[in-house]
């Protein structure tokens, strides 16, 4: 059994030597004449195998060792070969092998080579010597990382190949892109992309896939070079070329420092063209021969010629005949180089023929190795400068002529305060003239009022703001002394200038007087301000209330009327009612007097009787009077008509007939109440006028007599012509001069509390200046006041006197009659008066109740009497309804408050009268028959 198997190994081993052999002999026949070194390797290593090339190469074969293994230089690629045929098959790649010369780099293949037999198998190598290609592409590569430009190999399929690190960092990011983006066989599109994205190509505009697909077409097919701008100020110049293969090279140089450059040279061309063109003086660019190459615009301003007249022409041609040599003699000076800069005064001609004076200064320019390059000449119109010094010379004659004749005073002092200059307002304003001042130390002349006065001392008045830098170049006021010691607000400027060397300084010095004066009467006006906005605030509130206030005086005075119809005339009761009914109208007139205040009051102005006012108000008061007073009157029975509003005149009335018996007091007296028309022509009317002033919008005069103890008042401004003079008269106690200058302020009296508001006559002026009138007072303290109020005439003729209110039958009626207002006591005293007169009414709380009643029977009703104000309609709102039901129907508005009522536009939606409340039965009853009878809408 051992000897068969002994046997068996020795056949096997003959076998595979066997196999080796067969194969030696095959490799040998195929590659005795190969000029590639060709070797047959056994499993283990050895060499069977080196054909002549190899032989030559790696040396003879040998039989023992891995001398497979021990020709690479480095070991672990003859594993890795190993490896690969083992695993693949075969070997392909560049390797260092060891050689008689040396190590080399060869590219070799191996594989697998078997025994047909089953002898065995061997590792056949084929090799190429690629020293000399590897030390190409070394050099190239080498070539290329050492190279100052940024290289680029791409592929036929726009991969990169390799970059050198030029390229590398010209487009890298720090910090923002990835480290591995130019790893060879990266796209170009995609490293491209990444960069774009990064911020690297900053001049992509808004459609960045567009840019990068033009940019990948561009790359793809060169067209020459491009510049591109990389952010950061980085500029590249990118030349790209199709290599044989189909590849791409691009060469990119950095040309940053050129743009920079370039940038510099174009502002540097445009700082100078900026200067040359932009320049006041005229300015010729010269050649060496001395003709012009180019004249900036304010020499071909100054000459009078065009860039093309110029150009190419001798700037000795453009000199005056006397002067030609002397300019032509500077060009041939300086192109010697003696001297460098020549400067004087030449006389040209202008393109009109005028002559021309320039201030020239001529130099010689060179370049950076001293050669000569140009000349540069540049002028300065010396006709213009002399022109300005003789008007320099004017202005200093009219700066004398303004000094001597302003108002203020000017004067000038050298640095320790000597009077230079002292012009005729400082003489006006300190009392002391020119050669009084001039010469002397200001502290000397003017001091600060209060200064030194605490024991303090030291230069005062003007003088003391010389020392303070504060003070320089600011206004201030002060308070001085002139030389009488006079106080004297002053407000003083003050500047510092320097003359020959020595520091002068200028004080202008207005004299404050009046305008203190005028700040004292702004206070004044201030104040009165003050009181208009307490008027107006009491306006507001009075707007406010006179709704609901005007209410309770109507519910008063009708129930008040009704009541004396049924007392017994004469008896106690009805005197008692008589004075109810005149203590109402008192505060209605009140209320009247607050709302002219707040504007909130309606206004009726048509042609009125004032005779016929006048007793009426007369009869009024009588009752009111005290048994004490003699009320008289001298009343014309006829009298021309006036335009004007019958309340606010009734009002006017009463304010000044209840002022004059107040005025009587408690002592006997008398209060006389005249009219009569009165002629105001032009002289007279002047007269009234004259030495008027302007206080609170309107002509106020007041002149004083007996020493203070009267005077006389006038306010307002008349036209010439007609005009109805209303005088009323007492034997009060009359008015100081101070207490007459304040009787038409609002709220000013001189009654005890309690007795007066101080309205009454601020009401009343502001009424008579409303109608175009004026108030004439003449009072004297001790003997009494005489009140005169003129109002115009109204020219038209024929004006019906008013008729007083009628009684009994005059107002009775059997018309239906819709009353509407909120205040159930109104509604009721208007049902109980009106029902008494034998008219049927209806009266109603609510509006919409009442507009569903008349909706019921549009037909069935003969007027309506409505309320303005009231919660969910007003009257206004509530005619609109009514009227839109029945077309014919008359309505009646009252109201007590008519800031926000227009009568023309209640006219323009129908209503046939606008009253004003408290309003009376009698009066209601009566507009409701003037309707019914066919009078005009009130």
């Amino acid at each position: 059994m051992a000897r068969t198997k002994a046997k068996g190994g020795h056949s096997g081993t003959r076998r595979t030597r066997a196999g080796e052999e067969a194969a030696l002999r095959r490799a040998a026949r195929a590659a005795e004449h190969a000029p590639a070194p060709i070797a047959v390797y056994a499993e283990d290593g050895r060499v069977l195998y080196r054909n002549p090339a190899a032989a030559a190469a790696f040396g003879p074969a040998a039989g023992a060792g891995d001398a497979f293994a021990a020709q690479f230089v480095e070991l672990g690629r003859a594993a890795e070969v190993r490896r690969a045929v083992a695993a693949e098959g075969a070997f392909l790649g560049e390797v260092a092998l060891v050689t008689g010369r040396g190590p080399r780099w060869y590219v070799l293949a191996a594989h697998r080579a078997d025994d047909p037999e089953g002898g065995g198998a061997c590792l056949v190598t084929h090799s190429a010597d690629a020293s000399e290609k590897r030390r190409t592409e070394t050099r190239f590569l080498e070539a290329i990382e050492n190279s100052p430009a940024a290289i680029a190999l791409y592929d036929a399929d726009d991969r990169l190949v390799v970059c050198n690190g030029v390229y590398r960092r010209i487009f890298s990011i720090p910090g923002r892109l990835p480290p591995d983006r130019h790893r060879p066989g990266a796209r170009f599109e995609d490293m491209l992309r990444i960069f774009t994205e990064a911020g690297g190509n900053p001049d992509v505009g808004p459609d960045k896939e567009a840019w990068i697909r033009a940019r990948v077409a561009r790359h793809r097919n060169p067209s020459g070079p491009i510049e591109r701008h990389l952010g950061a100020g980085r500029w590249v110049l990118i030349d790209e070329h199709r290599t044989g293969d189909g590849g791409i090279l691009a060469v990119i140089s950095d040309i940053s420092e050129f743009k920079r450059r370039e940038r510099e040279l174009a502002e540097s061309e445009a700082q100078f063209r900026a200067v040359f063109e932009g320049s006041a003086l005229g300015v010729v660019l010269l050649g060496l021969d001395g003709t012009i190459r180019e004249a900036n615009a304010a020499f071909r301003r100054m000459s009078g010629f065009d860039a093309g007249a110029l150009r190419g022409r001798a700037l000795a041609a453009l000199a005056a005949p006397e002067d030609a040599e002397a300019v032509a003699k500077v060009v041939r000076d300086l192109v010697i180089g003696q001297p460098a800069r020549l400067r004087g005064e030449f006389r040209y001609r202008r393109s009109n023929g005028r002559p021309l004076t320039l201030d020239q200064t001529t130099a010689l320019v060179r370049d950076g190795e001293g050669r000569p390059m140009f000349l540069l000449a540049t002028g300065d119109d010396i006709t213009r400068r002399k022109k300005t010094e003789l008007a320099l010379r004017e202005s200093e004659r009219r700066l004398r002529a303004v000094t001597e004749t302003a108002v203020d005073a000017i004067l000038t002092t050298d640095e320790v305060g000597t009077v230079l200059t002292w012009n005729r307002g400082a003489a006006s304003i300190f009392g002391l003239a020119a050669r009084k001042a001039i010469g002397r130390p200001l502290a000397a002349l003017v001091s600060e009022a209060g200064a030194g006065e605490a024991g303090g001392g030291g230069l005062t008045g003007l003088q003391r703001l010389l020392g303070d830098r504060a003070f320089h170049g600011r206004t201030v006021e002060l308070t001085l002394r002139n030389k009488s010691g006079a106080s004297l607000p002053v407000e003083v400027s003050l500047s510092g200038w320097n003359a020959q060397g020595e520091r002068h300084y200028t004080f202008i010095v207005r004299d404050l007087t009046e305008r203190k004066r005028a700040e004292e009467e702004r206070a004044a006006l201030t104040a009165q301000f003050h009181r208009a906005q307490k008027m107006e605030a009491i306006g507001t509130l009075a707007g406010g209330i006179a709704h609901d206030f005007n209410n309770v005086l109507g519910i008063i005075l009708g129930y008040a009327d009704i009541a004396r119809l049924d007392a017994p005339a004469g008896s106690r009761l009805a005197e008692y009612l008589d004075h109810v009914v005149a203590a109402g109208e008192r505060a209605r007139l009140l209320v009247q007097q607050i709302l002219a205040f707040s504007r909130s009051y309606e206004r009726d102005f048509r042609p009125v009787h004032v005779e016929t006012l006048l007793k009426e108000t007369l009869a009024l008061l009588r009752a009111t009077l005290p048994t004490t007073v003699e009320l008289s009157r001298d009343i014309p029975a006829r009298l021309p008509p006036a335009l004007a509003d019958p309340g606010e005149i009734h009002q006017v009335l009463m304010n000044v007939v209840v002022n004059a018996y107040q005025a009587i007091g408690d002592r006997p007296g008398r209060v006389g109440v005249s009219a009569r028309e009165r002629m105001i022509d032009g002289g007279c009317a002047a007269s009234l006028v004259s030495e008027q002033k302007l206080r609170r919008g309107r002509m106020f005069r007041v002149v004083s007599e007996a020493d203070g103890e009267g005077g006389s008042a006038w306010v307002g401004l008349l036209e010439p012509g007609r005009h109805v003079a209303i005088t009323v008269e007492d034997d009060g106690a009359g008015m100081d001069y101070a207490t007459l200058e304040r009787i038409f302020e609002p709220f000013f009296t001189t009654k005890a509390a309690g007795r007066g508001t101080g309205l009454g006559l601020p009401a009343a002026e502001g009424i008579v200046m409303r109608h175009d009138g004026a108030i004439r007072v003449k009072t004297q303290k001790g003997v009494g006041t005489i009140f005169t109020i003129f109002l115009p005439v109204h020219d038209e003729e024929g004006a019906p006197a008013p008729a007083p209110i009628p009684a009994g039958e005059a107002l009775v009626g059997r018309e239906r009659i819709l009353v509407v207002d909120d205040e159930p006591l109104l509604a009721r005293l208007a049902e109980q008066s009106l029902g008494r007169l034998g008219y049927r009414v209806e009266a109603m709380t609510s509006p919409l109740a009442a507009l569903d009643a008349f909706r019921a029977d549009p037909s069935g009703w003969d007027a309506v009497v409505t309320d303005q104000t009231m919660p969910q309609m007003t009257g206004a709102d509530l005619t609109r309804e009514l009227l839109a039901l029945r077309r014919d129907l008359p309505v009646v508005i009252c109201t007590g408050y008519s800031e926000r009522i227009d009568r023309a536009n209640l006219a323009a939606l129908g209503v046939r009268a606008l009253v004003m409340k408290p309003v009376g039965a009698n009066n209601i009853a009566k507009i409701i028959r003037e309707i019914f009878d066919g009078a005009t809408t009130r």
